[in-house]
């Protein structure tokens, strides 16, 4: 009985082990038929052959690192950086004395006695007849004394920025919260910023007043030595960008001021008084 059964469990093993290689030789014509649920013979046999069963040599293991190989040239703990210098720190702007620090920190550059020069009194007189209350900009060498007056000045807020794009933005919301801006930069800042402007003030049609510094505008006179491209793009680029502007070359020209304030009212745009000399 035993051995009855332990054949009947051989001859069945057999025959398990050898049904798939029959299956995988049938070929696609045949008339094998599959019944519903089942697996189609073909499809099975299509699967088997796309893969070699010839046995492959398994690779030889990688050995494996425990720690990362540092040299002396890349390993962070073997250099030695140099302790920087510690900085002073900033005056602070929260005291009341900090337009003196300030000024202190960064003494303004003076113009030569011989150099023509516009007073700066009388660009702050036109600034007061048309109530400004904030002028936003950089300061450079030819507007740092104007910058100065209008430091102390009582009515009129100053607000240094961190760069001429900015002064545009800033003072085309102090416009729309109802303050009197003005811009003050020089002709290298209003280059620089002159996707900022027309982003802002200009589509915005705002009627901004901004006195330019004229960098270089000596150094367009016949025989020159060297030609500034600071003042050769100026002019040029004013007219392309459709900027009304003026040019203020003494103190006699103080008139252009008030003028610039009615053209920037009659086109509600930005305009621009152009400051050939530096102030004093």
């Amino acid at each position: 009985m035993v051995s009855r059964l332990g054949r009947a469990c051989a001859t069945t093993a057999c025959a398990k082990s050898t049904s798939q290689p029959s299956v995988a030789a049938t070929p696609a014509n045949s008339s094998a038929r599959s019944t519903p649920g089942s697996r189609k013979p073909e499809a099975r046999a299509s699967k088997r052959t796309a893969f070699s069963t010839t046995p492959t040599s398994s690779p030889e293991p990688i050995p494996r690192k425990t720690a990362l190989d540092w040299s002396p040239s890349t390993n962070p703990s073997a250099r030695t950086t140099p302790a920087l210098p510690r900085l002073a720190a900033p005056p602070s702007l929260s005291a009341a004395s900090s337009k003196k620090a300030i000024r202190a920190a960064s003494p303004p550059v003076r113009s030569s006695p011989s150099s023509p020069v516009i007073s700066a009194a009388k660009i702050i007189a036109a600034l007061e007849r048309h109530d400004i209350t904030h002028v936003l900009g950089v300061p450079d060498n030819g507007s740092c004394v104007l910058y100065e007056r209008l430091w102390d000045h009582d009515t009129i807020e100053v607000i240094l920025t961190s760069r001429e794009g900015e002064a545009y933005g800033l003072a085309s919301g102090l416009y729309l919260g109802g303050a009197h801006p003005l811009v003050l930069i020089q002709n290298t800042g209003f280059l620089e910023a002159g996707d900022a402007l027309r982003g802002t003030a200009y589509n915005m049609g705002i009627p901004l007043v901004m006195l330019v510094g004229y960098r270089g505008y000596a150094t367009m006179a016949p025989g020159a030595p060297r030609v500034d491209t600071a003042a050769t793009f100026f002019e040029p680029t004013l007219k392309a960008w459709n900027i009304p502007y003026t040019a203020m070359h003494t103190d006699d020209d103080s008139g252009q001021i008030d003028a610039a304030f009615a053209k920037a009212q009659e086109t509600s745009l930005p305009t621009a008084v152009l400051l050939v000399a530096e102030t004093a």
